[in-house]
């Protein structure tokens, strides 16, 4: 094979680092195969006036035409146009392509002034393609739907007779990503999911915590019901059965215990049905507390046998039923504790009203108690507990003076403004029923 080089090439740029020589090779007649040249080192060519080479070999002189069909060699490929969506773009390293793009396309071409019939291509996009493809004699490479990240497309040109010669050309490129696809937005993403599931998990474990909440003060509510309406009712019906069957004195008229004790229960049977089914007075019906606590007064000097006394009655209104029952309760299981277990000659009550502030008292003189922690639920008595809850429950305060030997006092105090907000805020919260 026998090829040529500009001289000028030679002596511009001896190491060609820049741009490839431009490398010119004949073609040699098919008699000629197995031609050695003789010369070694030395030429042993000849440069004709006419640009015709001689050159001696082993089969005598050959004489070389440079042109025509004889001409060969390498093509050079060059990438020279770029498209996103039909849009052309500048053909630069390290161009962003917008995120939104769909069809890319690539153009290359070879640059050889010879004949091209034979000039076949392969491209391949790194961080896509697997492995070349074939474009044939095409010039043009396309892609749609490529993933953001950072490409380099490769193209190859060969001529079909010399296949292992080739040139090469690159092109590096970067393809945004969508706002979604990046880490920043993932890991905002994830952050927000992960505060989205705690959220959820709070709300639930709230909503959870409120219904137990609804449930455990329902099941508080019954057991101060029970407690107050039906179990001290009980007890004091079973004092009166106990004074009827153990009656010796002429005194008394066994009729009139009788009586007491059928009332007793009569009433305990509506004030048990009233609590079990929640059939409480209208809240918008006020309660005459000072009629109620002298019919507190008398049913208990019946049934405990001693003077129960409404000593200061202060004239009161506005006093809504929720809150009347609630008071009545705690004066009814302070008169019962007295009347039950302090032994006393007299019980006091009064009540008296300073602006919006109102004060209720039980004293009795009765042998008292001394209040330690456990005074409250000892042996399973819950009186003082109840009366504490339900004071609390309408917003007021309960404070118990006693000593041994020395009586006891229950003072109930209420804002009655106080009471009634607050008992429409539990209303509210679903904590009453």
């Amino acid at each position: 094979m026998i090829s040529s080089i500009p001289e000028e090439e030679m002596d511009d740029d001896p190491l060609h680092r820049n741009r490839p020589l431009s490398v010119t090779l004949y073609r040699m007649p098919y008699e000629t195969n197995g031609v050695q040249l003789c010369g070694a080192r030395m030429s042993t060519g000849y440069l004709a006036p006419d640009d015709t080479v001689w050159f001696a070999s082993d089969h005598g002189a050959l004489h070389v035409i440079a042109g025509g069909n004889g001409v060969e060699g390498t093509p050079t490929t060059r990438i020279v146009g770029l498209s996103l969506d039909g849009a052309n773009l500048p053909v630069k390293e390290g161009i962003q392509l917008p995120a939104g793009g769909k069809r890319l396309a690539f153009s290359f071409v070879p640059l050889f002034l010879g004949p091209q019939m034979g000039i076949r291509f392969l491209y391949r996009l790194e961080g896509f393609d697997n492995s070349w493809v074939s474009a044939g004699s095409g010039h043009t490479a396309t892609y749609t739907n490529l993933p953001a990240g950072t490409y380099r497309f490769r193209v190859r040109s060969f001529d079909v007779s010399h296949p292992d010669l080739f040139t090469e050309e690159s092109f590096d490129f970067t393809k945004k990503p969508f706002v979604y696809q990046t880490w920043w937005f993932r890991l905002l993403f994830m952050t927000a999911m992960l505060g989205c599931i705690l959220l959820a998990y709070t709300l639930r474990l709230r909503s959870v915590r409120n219904r137990f909440a609804v449930v455990l003060e329902e099941r508080t509510r019954l057991a101060r019901e029970m407690h107050d309406t039906v179990i001290r009712g009980c007890i004091g019906v079973s004092m009166l059965m106990e004074a009827i069957a153990t009656q010796r004195d002429d005194a008394f008229d066994d009729n009139d215990l009788f009586n007491v004790s059928r009332e007793q229960l009569r009433s305990t049977i509506s004030e048990a049905r009233q609590a079990v089914w929640d059939l409480r007075r209208n809240d918008e019906e006020d309660i005459n507390l000072p009629h109620s606590l002298a019919a507190l007064a008398e049913q208990a000097t019946q049934a405990f046998g001693i003077p129960v006394m409404c000593e200061r009655i202060d004239p009161m209104g506005g006093i809504s039923g929720s809150a009347g029952h609630e008071l009545l309760m705690v004066t009814r299981e302070a008169i019962a504790n007295a009347g039950s277990h302090a032994n006393p000659e007299w019980i006091q009550i009064s009540a008296s009203l300073d602006g919006a502030d109102l004060t209720l008292s039980v004293i009795d003189n009765g042998i008292g108690f001394v209040q330690t922690a456990q005074t409250s639920s000892a042996d399973g008595h819950y009186g003082l507990i109840g009366m504490r809850e339900r004071m609390n429950r309408i917003g007021g305060t309960l404070t118990i003076h006693s000593k041994s030997d020395s009586g006891t006092e229950v003072v109930m105090k209420l804002r009655r403004a106080t009471a009634e907000s607050k008992y429409h805020r539990q209303r509210s919260r679903g904590k009453l029923q």
